[in-house]
């Protein structure tokens, strides 16, 4: 008897705003589909950012495809709107496809993301399990009400099922790199050549603009040492440099001691870049730092958000400006080249604030001349976030529809709170402190670009100090730099 072919799946990532600076391997697409790849399912990855004949390739793919499905993940902002003209196009191609929405935005707002038309499912978190049972159970006609973890439509009413319990990150497979060139990515966080790789999920912290906090319950997980280690490796045979994605890599210090003593062992030798928090660094020894130096990791970025110990305390960061300056120190000390961000436009947030972020961030450049100082951005609400559920309560009109939250990103900010004058001065904070990080050319290909941005970082360096904001020139030249990125 012949063996039944099983369903492909065809996974689509959409365009993003940063793929003309970064353009990061969609290792969440592909730890999506890892499992059903791995019992046999037949997968296939398209990413819209970088095939430009996304539709031709799309059309090929269902054609030649069994019983072909779609997934689509979405975050917050622009992405939902090359998402949705994803699934428009599936539609159009043959309605009787099933679509299958994932990612952060759908698993916030499923129900709402469900009311679009050319929507048929949503994968609630962590997908691995969720999509394997979906697909075995929709092969058989099977009763989708005992799939946990999903949300779907039937007889016009929107169900959304009871959750799924997060992935057990122990059941971890290799990562099917495979699916992908992973060569036609240039990285997600710092220069080209960067390979992801996971080594956890979610957080254990409760910042309040952080979307963590939708997924509180049992979210903090570790991969496996070994496995995380052969993920290592398989971006060494690309000889690419490891950019570790997670939220909270360095969490625990013993813990990192043990990575840093398996890399040792491995005979491991690349460059490796993660994020940390400033309370870990102003905790941890001196001998701790200079062996996470050795093992690699000669830069770290850290989210040190205000220089206001009041809004640190009102959104719930968890970290003191004696941490960051002592961090700061023991990082030079180290020898570990920091890059710092920051936001404004914080609840309740005052001018003196924003004063007070600003020139911590000077002095931080001061005391470590190696830091990076990555500039502000305007706090952008997702929902989902502690700050969302808060403002929802005193009557914040939420988007009703899917479309509606296109817009919802860091270029555009939405917080009620700020007027139209205050949105404009704070831009227009943000666009002068942009001009301190000295790493802003290395993306820029106009010779003459390169040089009005090197020449200004003194006069922004200038106005920051003396706390000068008004008449800004500068957005002249930032608009000329994005319309040079876009070549």
């Amino acid at each position: 008897m012949p063996k039944k072919e099983l369903t492909t799946l065809i996974a689509v990532y959409p365009k993003t705003l940063l793929q003309k600076i970064f353009l990061g391997v969609p290792v969440g697409l592909l730890y999506a589909v890892s499992l059903a790849y791995n019992k046999g399912y037949k997968v296939k990855i398209i990413d819209q950012r970088i095939d430009k004949f996304w539709k031709e390739s799309l059309k090929k793919a269902i054609k030649d495809a069994h019983q072909p499905r779609i997934l689509i993940t979405t975050m917050t902002g622009l992405q939902i709107k090359f998402a949705l003209e994803i699934a428009r196009f599936v539609k159009k191609t043959n309605k009787r496809i099933t679509i299958i929405f994932g990612g952060i935005h759908p698993s916030v707002l499923p129900y709402e993301t469900l009311k679009n038309k050319n929507i048929d499912f949503v994968v609630i978190g962590d997908g691995e399990e969720t999509l394997v049972e979906l697909t075995e159970t929709l092969d058989v006609d099977g009763d989708l009400s005992k799939v946990k973890g999903i949300g779907y439509k039937k007889d016009n009413e929107i169900i959304i099922n009871e959750r799924r319990n997060p992935f057990d990150l122990n059941k971890t497979l290799k990562v099917p790199y495979e699916l992908i060139d992973v060569n036609q990515y240039t990285g997600a966080i710092e220069e080209k050549d960067e390979f992801p790789v996971v080594t956890g999920r979610g957080c254990v912290y409760n910042c309040a603009f952080c979307t963590n906090t939708a997924f509180k319950k049992n979210n903090f997980r570790k991969v496996p040492l070994n496995i995380i280690i052969e993920n290592i490796k398989k971006g060494l045979e690309f000889k690419m440099k490891i950019s570790i994605l997670d939220d909270l890599f360095f969490y625990d210090e013993k813990e990192i001691i043990k990575f840093c003593d398996e890399v040792e062992k491995e005979g491991i030798k690349t460059e490796f870049f993660a994020n940390s928090r400033m309370d870990f660094i102003a905790k941890s020894e001196i001998q701790t730092l200079k062996k996470i130096k050795k093992t690699g990791f000669k830069r770290i970025y850290v989210g040190i958000e205000s220089g206001s110990q009041r809004i640190l305390d009102s959104v719930g960061k968890g970290i003191t400006i004696n941490q960051i300056l002592q961090g700061n120190r023991k990082l030079k000390k180290a020898k570990i080249k920091p890059s710092y961000s920051f936001m404004v436009g914080f609840p309740t947030e005052t001018f003196d604030d924003v004063k007070k972020t600003i020139s911590l961030m000077i002095r931080l450049k001061d005391e470590n001349p190696q830091a990076t100082i990555l500039g502000l951005k305007i706090l952008s609400l997702y929902p989902g976030t502690t700050l969302f559920e808060e403002l929802k309560k005193t009557g914040y009109e939420v988007p009703k529809k899917l479309e509606d939250w296109i817009y919802f990103d860091y270029m555009e900010p939405h917080n009620p709170w700020l007027t139209g004058k205050d949105k404009k001065k704070l831009q227009r904070i943000c666009l002068i402190t942009y001009f301190l990080n000295e790493g802003i050319q290395k993306h820029l290909k106009n010779r003459f670009v390169k040089f009005l941005v090197e020449k200004y970082r003194f006069v922004a360096d200038f106005r920051c100090r003396h706390h000068i904001y008004y008449f800004a020139p500068e957005i002249a030249l930032f608009k000329q730099i994005k319309s040079m990125q876009k070549e």
